[in-house]
């Protein structure tokens, strides 16, 4: 029974109808708050663990109502491997900041099959790859360590583009000055440990860039370990914007053609059949 100031029982039935509107209305408030906050948490879909989310202080409730409508989360480069490179546009362009930069994506599967897109904007001496994060010391260099599959485009008078599991020997791929600001393509196949690589839409097969049907391509390794955490990493030592895509291009990576993995993602080149992108949904199925 409502009190009135002076500490006196007032009778319901005189109980102005406004006080009471408000009364049912806040416990309506209150009561389905609870329920919503219930049926979200329920309903949620996103990996709370994965290392690609970071939930800011005080905006938890927020991320419990987007989750209804976006649980989807696509791999950016992890800003605590950013050696050297100042990451922005949601962690998927960066430019180097001094020494040499590496930076590798948050979502690493240790099996499936998947694909990603990389470019660089101007200079030479960069690298794209593969790194098997249990044993990479993230203080090494990524082009220096022997086990990270690394396909480089070298600062050299033929600008080759070179596979080598380390800086010394490397096996020329092609060499034209039209590659250096190409958009490569890595579709990495864990479960059977290839590699492929394309450039513009062209893969690689066997001699040059030149197979625009992936059927025909070559790997450029067959050894990539196997259940073990493989991340794809970015690393190079000029002071040049570079963009990657998991599926979710950002800053001036912009996209021409709209092409996805069948039904997540937005690539310029074609996804070959069977990979897809690095993303919860995607991991869940294929991971």
């Amino acid at each position: 029974m409502p009190i009135s100031p002076n500490g006196t029982p007032i009778p319901v039935n005189n109980v102005p109808a406004t006080t009471l509107f408000i009364d049912v209305l806040i416990g309506f408030i209150l009561g389905f708050s609870f329920f919503l906050t219930s049926w979200l948490l329920d309903k949620s879909s996103i990996p709370w663990s994965s290392p690609s989310i970071i939930i800011p202080a005080g905006e938890v409730s927020i991320l419990y109502a987007l989750k209804t409508h976006c649980d989807i989360f696509f791999a950016t480069l992890n800003p605590l491997s950013s050696n050297n490179a100042t990451l922005s546009e949601g962690n998927v362009e960066g430019i180097r900041t001094s020494g040499t930069f590496t930076a590798v994506s948050t979502i690493a599967p240790s099996s499936g099959k998947w694909y990603f897109e990389f470019k660089n904007t101007a200079a030479q001496n960069s690298a794209i790859g593969v790194v098997n994060l249990d044993d990479w010391p993230s203080t090494t260099d990524i082009y220096d360590y022997s086990a990270a599959a690394a396909v480089l485009v070298e600062s050299n008078a033929n600008y080759n583009v070179t596979y080598g599991n380390t800086a010394s020997s490397p096996t020329t791929l092609q060499n034209s000055t039209d590659l250096v600001t190409a958009k490569y393509g890595l579709a990495m196949d864990i479960d059977n440990n290839d590699l492929y690589v394309s450039a513009n839409g062209n893969w690689y097969g066997g001699s040059s860039f030149n197979q625009s049907d992936f059927s025909n391509a070559t790997a450029v390794t067959t050894d990539l370990p196997s259940n073990v955490p493989l991340a794809f990493f970015v690393r190079g030592s000029l002071a040049n914007t570079f963009y990657v895509n998991f599926g979710n291009p950002g800053g001036d990576d912009t996209i021409s053609s709209g092409n996805n993995d069948g039904k997540y993602g937005n690539f310029e080149y074609a996804v070959p059949s069977g990979y897809y992108a690095i993303c919860t949904k995607r991991l869940a199925e294929f991971g």
